[in-house]
């Protein structure tokens, strides 16, 4: 099947990179996506086209070597995935400059239930994986919370479920 598409969460079109074959390589940080989109071409009558999907080991993608992140012009607070989620999450943001992060999960009475983040962090995309737990690393109940950040002047939140 043709490629069609290939689009990275950071690094935007991979297409090239993914339709050659070369030895460059770039790790996949958690929250990282890679999205690929192939052509169908027709099926003649008569017949069935069978599809089948093998994954296996280390998942690495290949990159250009000049290819580089682009960096954020704003403070983005972007949805948790996956969502809903029944034993982590990962919440991802991006800073356009170095700035004291905090990062709060809250439960649905606005209780803090988890600090994730409290501390410097540098420009550019992040993610933050949530394991379900408490600050005492008890196991959080099913139900709606809530994900607070605070970037300097920046304020946002965002509301998640857990399942059980």
């Amino acid at each position: 099947l043709p490629l069609l598409a290939a689009r990275h969460t950071r690094f935007g079109d991979v297409a090239a990179a993914v339709d050659s074959i070369g030895n460059l390589t770039s790790e996949l940080a958690p929250g990282d996506t890679v999205h690929l989109e192939y052509g169908w071409t027709p099926v003649p009558d008569g017949q069935l086209r069978e599809l089948m999907l093998l994954s296996h080991g280390v998942y690495t993608a290949s990159l250009p070597a000049r290819l580089q992140p682009t960096l954020p012009g704003s403070f983005t607070l972007r949805p948790n995935q996956p969502n809903p989620f029944s034993t982590s999450t990962s919440v991802r943001f991006e800073l356009p400059i170095d700035v004291h992060v905090r990062l709060e999960v809250l439960d649905a009475q606005g209780r803090r239930v988890r600090v994730l983040v409290d501390r410097l962090m540098v420009m550019g995309p992040h993610s933050i994986e949530w394991d379900g737990r408490s600050e005492e690393g008890r196991h959080a109940k099913p139900g709606v919370y809530f994900y607070r950040i605070e970037a300097g002047e920046f304020r946002a939140r965002g509301r998640m479920t857990l399942v059980p």
